[in-house]
């Protein structure tokens, strides 16, 4: 029998043990990624506001998560590890600008999430833009932003399909670039994701080519090295995701593989290399865009995949260790294609927006499905979109606190932005002029002034078009009048604004297009428009013939903008 002291020792030493592998099983541990949902609440604020409490929602927060504010640490509150709540000082709201906001989570793991915008500046109840050319590489046909050499300005990055190249340009913080710097990827690249893939804390590019994702590891300086090729299995790769998605404090990425309607997912190191692709399908063919985010609550990261041929978006609930659960799909209009993930109605939980490719009769649609917040959704909700869309965005454009959307068409050499009514519906307000085959577009404040800007990728020329918010704002670009019979008329107004703080002159309103017969213009703007003061533009559709009518624009010159502003005009004449 053994002594009661020898027995002792024993448990004594049996307990240390215990402890010591405790303390080496938790050091082991790795917090996540931090990831942040779009809108932060709020999103904006006007200039001279006092001190607000801001709350992030989002995936992957610990005890120890800081949000910070272009850098810079705020007194932050860990509710959950789904929100975060912290103090905006009203020293950081005096005066207009556009903020960066990020979750940063401490080691082990942990990181910088995604940024977020908050904009000193606004509300405003309309937007106008004017388009700056600037250029790119061969037929880009993506592109997104972000601060690539840390130097609080945001950069733009497209991507090229015809020469197999990204272009890079480093932004000024006044609405202009420095040249392009074009890097070699795998050929027929797609789309862009920018994250920090070997966790030096300098942002890196990973984008789906043909069969491949090429990663090039950011310097911190806006110069990329070489790249690095990481089959998707042979198939083309039309979307690109990131997310932690096994929780080890390392981004990973996810595709959406065009052929079979497949996710690729590709684990990632942290040493900037990535695992082999593990292929998921989510449904019969054609897989378009892909998104991340957590949809059903549980702290895990989930994805979401248009699928054109079903007609719907594939959800695939993440498991937190990198797989995926069977696919589940959720019915959208006809066609879908590209999807975009925010809260649109303000409930705190994720919701998604598809942009549809139409067919069976059915014209091109966005359809907007209401997330319940336990990955289940509400039938979609359609608003009409334009032939020939592809890619859509989202951003609070006006600064009204509620997500807007983007959407680029190719066909009519425009862009649509939809409003939010904070309620998960949107209204068509606003229809802009691009280059030649837009198809992506993005979104940020490239001068500093506080309203979002939009960068377009067009995939028909070699430039890229920057919309810069004007300050010469047209209520409305986009007129439908409906049906009129002929003998009637009907009357839309439209209020032209001075949102800046200098006269600027109108030079001209006018009438053009080989039926503007059919319609009559009239205003009341006199030869200035001062800062604040506003003017009315009165359109009249009098048809003379049955049918649809369309091409006829009321084109505005006014010295607040490069570029003539433009209200197109559709109405449909009835005997």
């Amino acid at each position: 029998m053994l002594s009661p002291s020898w027995n002792t020792k024993a448990i004594f030493f049996g307990l240390l043990l215990a402890i010591e592998f405790l303390s080496v099983s938790t050091l082991a541990q790795s917090n996540p990624v931090p990831f942040v949902n779009h809108p932060l609440v709020p999103d904006a604020a006007k200039p001279g506001s006092q001190d607000i409490i801001l709350t992030v929602n989002g995936t992957g927060f610990v005890l120890g998560s800081v949000v910070q504010w272009n850098g810079t640490p705020l007194t932050t509150t860990f509710m959950n590890s789904s929100q975060l709540t912290a103090l905006v000082p009203s020293t950081d709201l005096t005066i207009a600008g556009t903020a960066s906001v990020s979750v940063v989570t401490p080691g082990p793991g942990g990181g910088r999430s995604d940024a977020a915008f908050f904009s000193i500046r606004g509300p405003f109840p309309a937007i106008s833009f004017d388009q700056i050319p600037l250029v790119s590489g061969v037929a880009p046909n993506s592109v997104v932003t972000a601060d690539l050499n840390n130097d609080g300005k945001l950069d733009l990055i497209a991507s090229n399909v015809t020469n197999s190249r990204v272009s890079i340009l480093l932004g000024n913080g006044n609405g202009t670039f420095q040249t392009r710097v074009n890097y070699p990827v795998a050929e027929s690249p797609q789309a862009i994701v920018v994250v920090d893939l070997n966790n030096d804390g300098n942002l890196d590019l990973a984008v789906s080519t043909g069969g491949f994702v090429s990663v090039l590891l950011g310097k911190g300086d806006g110069t990329f090295e070489k790249h690095t090729d990481y089959s998707t299995g042979g198939v083309q790769g039309l979307s690109i995701t990131a997310g932690d998605f096994n929780e080890d404090g390392n981004v990973d990425l996810a595709v959406a593989l065009s052929s079979g309607a497949k996710a690729a997912v590709l684990l990632g190191n942290g040493d900037g290399t990535l695992q082999g692709p593990v292929l998921y399908t989510a449904g019969s063919d054609r897989a378009f865009g892909i998104t991340t985010g957590d949809f059903n609550r549980d702290g895990k990261l989930d994805l979401a995949v248009g699928v054109f041929l079903d007609s719907a978006v594939a959800i695939l609930f993440g498991n937190g260790d990198g797989t995926f659960q069977e696919t589940v799909e959720i019915p959208t209009a006809p066609g879908a294609q590209s999807v975009v993930a925010g809260d649109f109605d303000g409930d705190g939980n994720l919701d998604l927006a598809v942009k549809t490719g139409g067919g069976g009769g059915i014209g091109p649609e966005i359809s907007v499905l209401i997330g319940n917040g336990d990955g289940t959704f509400q039938p979609h909700r359609d608003c009409p979109a334009r032939p020939g869309s592809f890619g859509i965005t989202s951003a609070d454009l006006n600064g009204d606190n509620q997500l807007d959307l983007v959407v680029p068409n190719s066909s009519s050499l425009t862009l649509s932005t939809f409003l939010g009514k904070g309620n998960g519906s949107f209204r068509l307000d606003n229809l802009f002029s691009t280059g030649k085959s837009p198809a992506s577009a993005a979104s940020g404040d490239f001068d500093g002034d506080g309203r979002l800007d939009i960068v377009v990728a067009n995939e028909g020329e070699n430039t890229l078009s920057l919309m810069k918010q004007a300050t010469a704002v047209l209520s409305r670009t986009f007129l439908e009048f409906g049906t009129v019979k002929i003998g009637e008329s009907s009357t839309i107004r439209v209020k032209f604004t001075n949102i800046g703080n200098k006269v600027f002159a109108i030079k001209g309103i006018t009438l053009s297009g080989s039926k503007a017969s059919q319609f009559a213009e009239s205003n009341d703007c006199s030869a200035q428009l001062s800062p604040g003061m506003s003017c009315t533009i009165s359109v009249t559709f009098k048809p003379q013939v049955t049918g649809k009518i369309t091409g006829v624009k009321v084109k505005v010159a006014d010295s607040a903008v490069r570029v003539l502003q433009i209200i197109y005009l559709q109405g449909v004449g009835a005997s």
